[in-house]
């Protein structure tokens, strides 16, 4: 299949951001270019618009020069749909940060949740069962970064940026 066939599947919001990234001038450009070479259009593993479209951003995001070392081939990568075992209870996180050398995951840093209206905060239940879904993934050392849908949905650059410089220590 062609990358024009795979980049026809995205969600509408996802395709604009890389088309208004591409036109923003040569950093986006480039970063645009190196992540649709080396990831592609594949966000089969999202399972929601909102998902997909971090996604992208992350993978652009991450070739911008703070947050890439090209002479050791080091990066930070996104892994979608990430399996956390906590006491007996299976969670699905949405992301796993982790940072690669030369495509080997080294290392894990943060569990990144995009939380849309209609699961999460919507009832006192849901919201108990964030809660609690929340400890147990933290007694199992994972660090949390929680973005709404709406922030993403409105600024999806900004919530990778965040995403990154959380586990690059600031930017």
């Amino acid at each position: 299949m062609s990358n024009f066939d795979d980049f026809e599947k995205l969600n509408k919001r996802t395709k604009k951001l890389y088309i208004d990234l591409i036109l923003k001038g040569d950093k986006y450009r480039e970063c645009c270019i190196k992540a649709m070479s080396n990831e592609g259009f594949d966000f089969s593993n999202c399972k929601s618009p909102m998902e997909e479209l971090f996604n992208a951003a992350f993978n652009v995001v991450s070739y911008d020069e703070k947050f890439i070392d090209t002479v050791d081939n080091e990066r930070f990568i996104l892994i979608p749909q990430f399996d956390v075992i906590c006491n007996d209870k299976k969670y699905i996180a949405d992301f796993l940060v982790a940072y690669t050398h030369d495509d080997s995951v080294v290392s894990t840093y943060i569990l990144v949740e995009i939380d849309g209206h209609e699961f999460h905060a919507k009832t006192k239940e849901q919201v108990a069962h964030d809660n609690e879904r929340e400890y147990d993934l933290k007694m199992q050392g994972y660090d949390v970064l929680r973005f709404s849908g709406s922030q993403v949905y409105n600024s999806p650059c900004n919530c990778a940026y965040k995403t990154l410089a959380y586990v690059n220590g600031g930017w």
